[in-house]
């Protein structure tokens, strides 16, 4: 593999921090209470690689149970701790502590109806209104014709609502933007695909895979088919920032649907989206690959919205606006050779390889001539591998796939 993945915990960190940037323009809520005076500290102490923990948990973390149901992966009660060292006895940074807080922060930003045995002691359910986002033009952007031709894919159970409860709360607010959660979502499951066994070896595996699945059960359920299983409305955003930021912040707890109206957005012919579709496709083929030795069939209905998203994406193009001046859009070129990339890796499929570096003479002509122009190009990214621009992830997995001289300077 690409030396830049030889696995250490210099490499594992510098992952965590890039995707704890994704959901944080701000400070976490609640901040001063990040870690919960119930959890213990045997696990924060510990060196990545530091195997002296005896606890009871000895299944083994590569082979929990099917993912296709409404649980949530087991997580252990000694994960996260307000007594970890950052330090070590010895000097050294405790790399598996950082490891641990930065995955909590994502357990703080759930949205929708949590689990019982949720660790975040100070987090309640919050916006279970999305749960039943009313089919209309009100609570939607979807208009009428459209509404009226597509109720039976947009509301198969026919109650006159759609549920899009879950997902992840942005930052410091409460609304669902779609490109840092869908950003998010993706970066995370790269860490997991490249470093599984730090996880493991952090305690860590069962965690982020409860995270991940959070996330990708929202993703699921926000894309919606038609009868030949073509995509025909992708939900991107839950929410609207200047509503949300009209009050002073408070817990998501406080915000009640009447007060705070969360509209939906969604990417349609009519209205594409294809920077969101795409960033989602990216997140669910990469969820595929982290869960088809897991749960095959939980894999499968990843990887087939994936495909399907990104079909959507290529047939649809255009730039989600919802996001406004929080979250807009600089171009949806990356998001398609995001999406492309993970597609590859999960398939195989040329096609999708040709659709990033395929060329005309020295020029090339898929997506990747939207970063640089000709095979003689290089490339200086004017910002770091983010929610907007995922150039960075590109140019890296190229570089290991292709073994392209030139795709290797250019990551280097």
């Amino acid at each position: 593999m690409f030396s830049m993945f030889s696995k250490n915990p210099y490499r594992l960190l510098f992952i965590i921090l890039l995707f704890t940037l994704t959901l944080t323009r701000c400070s976490c809520d609640n901040s001063s209470g990040l870690l919960s005076d119930d959890d213990s500290d045997a696990s924060a102490n510990q060196d990545v690689g530091d195997d002296d923990d005896d606890d009871d948990d000895d299944d083994d973390n590569s082979s929990d149970g099917d993912l296709s149901n409404d649980g949530d992966f087991d997580i252990d009660d000694d994960v996260i701790t307000d007594g970890g060292e950052d330090i070590n006895d010895d000097g050294s940074y405790n790399y598996a502590s950082a490891l641990q807080k930065a995955l909590y922060f994502y357990d703080a930003e759930r949205c929708g109806d949590l689990p019982e045995d949720f660790r975040v002691s100070w987090r309640g359910d919050a916006h279970l209104c999305d749960y039943e986002v009313s089919l209309d033009t009100d609570a939607t952007n979807l208009s009428s014709s459209f509404i009226s031709d597509n109720e039976d894919y947009l509301d198969a159970d026919g109650d006159g609502t759609m549920d899009l409860g879950g997902g992840f709360h942005d930052a410091g607010d409460h609304v669902k933007f779609g490109l840092p959660q869908n950003y998010t979502a993706a970066t995370l499951g790269w860490a997991l695909y490249e470093f599984q066994d730090e996880f493991e070896e952090t305690n860590q595996y069962s965690e982020v895979m409860s995270i991940l699945k959070w996330f990708s059960d929202y993703l699921l359920k926000s894309t919606f088919f038609d009868d030949d299983g073509d995509v025909v409305a992708f939900a991107y955003q839950v929410g609207d920032g200047d509503i949300d930021h009209a009050d002073s912040w408070q817990p998501p707890e406080l915000q009640t649907c009447e007060d705070f109206p969360r509209p939906v957005s969604f990417a349609t012919e009519d209205d594409p989206a294809s920077d969101q579709a795409a960033g989602a496709a990216a997140a669910l083929a990469l969820m595929y690959l982290n869960t088809q030795d897991v749960d095959s069939e939980y894999a499968e209905q990843c990887l087939d919205t994936a495909k399907a998203l990104y079909t959507f994406a290529q047939d649809n193009r255009g730039l989600g606006g919802a996001g406004g001046s929080y979250y807009s859009s600089s171009g949806d070129d990356d998001e398609m050779a995001w999406a492309a990339i993970w597609l590859y890796e999960a398939t195989s499929n040329e096609d999708y390889l040709n659709d990033i570096i395929s060329t005309s003479g020295e020029s090339y002509t898929g997506y990747l001539s939207a970063a640089i122009t000709s095979t003689s190009s290089s490339w200086s990214n004017s910002w770091m591998h983010c929610w907007d621009t995922v150039w960075t992830g590109v140019f890296i997995k190229l570089a290991e796939i292709t073994e392209d001289n030139d795709f290797k300077d250019i990551t280097k």
